[in-house]
């Protein structure tokens, strides 16, 4: 798995350090992390100007001071050893980079390279499998799987993934997904296209099996499969019946799917003239909602347009 990491606030304290200079230069009286209920600081610090809230920054002691988050390193590197990939994906301002990475990451990261860092202030155009962020706007247009690492300021966020509160919680969640040969993809709809006994349904069963299969509960999601009756009446039903809900094409409710963040199973060539005009319906309202979807299709139906946004 890909794995797409924020440095300031995930892999280390920063904001400690950050506001305890803040403090210590100009703020009376003083604020106390506890206090911090919103993501912008700055409206904490009203009296300053942008330059002198920024200022701590761009000093490299500062970063000599920044403490790193417990058992971030152990993770990380465990991470690696088991064959995922790691990148610091980081918003930081070019003039406090180098500082950055040479007192703090790279001095408590060391199994990472310069070739390991990203930075951007988009994130959503990063291309990994998963993102590690404390910030909501981080990752609300990020198309991979969305983590959220707690924090006070990010308290009221509800619309995430998953949401991990310890790096020990952090490689659970990495091991728990690592288990199904499920892998995302940067879209959340995943296709199989191909023409007539080319093996489209029993991909589709597949990805029903990986979804429900030996998953545990911290992981698990509702999932839904709307396929006639012939096509799951063998393989799918067990496993759909377990947590999921198996469905007639003729008598199958979109609504129930919005309501929740399941997974979708369409095998689109057997239902495509039932489904038409609902589908059409349901794809505008999945855009701005938290499913994964598969279908099985044939290549020359315009469902390949579709795509998660």
């Amino acid at each position: 798995m890909i794995i797409g990491i924020d440095f300031d606030g995930v892999m280390n304290d920063m904001l400690d350090t950050w506001v305890a200079w803040l403090n210590k230069n100009y703020h009376e009286p003083k604020v106390k992390l506890e206090d911090i209920k919103q993501w912008h600081l700055s409206k904490y610090f009203p009296e300053l100007t942008e330059e002198e809230f920024y200022a701590p920054l761009f000093v490299p002691e500062f970063w000599d001071e920044v403490k790193i988050k417990h058992e971030a390193p152990e993770v990380i590197e465990r991470l690696l050893a088991e064959g995922h990939i790691v990148k610091v994906v980081t918003s930081s301002h070019y003039k406090s980079l180098e500082a950055k990475l040479q007192r703090c990451l790279f001095k408590y990261f060391p199994c990472l390279s310069e070739n390991d860092i990203i930075t951007t202030y988009d994130k959503s155009l990063i291309k990994v499998d998963l993102l590690l962020d404390d910030a909501e706007h981080n990752l609300k247009d990020f198309t991979g799987i969305r983590v959220l690492f707690d924090a006070t300021y990010n308290k009221y966020c509800t619309n995430m993934d998953y949401r991990v509160s310890s790096w020990k919680e952090f490689y659970v969640l990495i091991s728990e997904l690592s288990q199904s040969t499920l892998r995302p993809p940067y879209s959340r709809i995943h296709q199989y296209k191909a023409g007539r006994g080319l093996g489209k349904t029993a991909w589709l069963h597949q990805m029903i099996y990986d979804s429900t299969h030996g998953v545990s509960a911290a992981v698990k999601v509702p999932c839904y499969a709307i396929m006639p009756e012939d096509k799951y009446r063998h393989f799918c039903r067990s496993y759909l019946e377990r947590f999921g809900e198996v469905c007639p094409v003729q008598h199958f409710g979109f609504g129930q799917i919005l309501e929740t963040n399941a997974r979708l199973f369409v095998d689109m060539p057997s239902t495509f003239p039932v489904l038409s005009e609902t589908f059409a319906v349901f794809k505008r309202e999945f855009n701005s909602r938290e499913h994964l979807m598969f279908i099985a299709d044939f290549e020359n139906t315009h469902w390949h347009t579709v795509r998660y946004k």
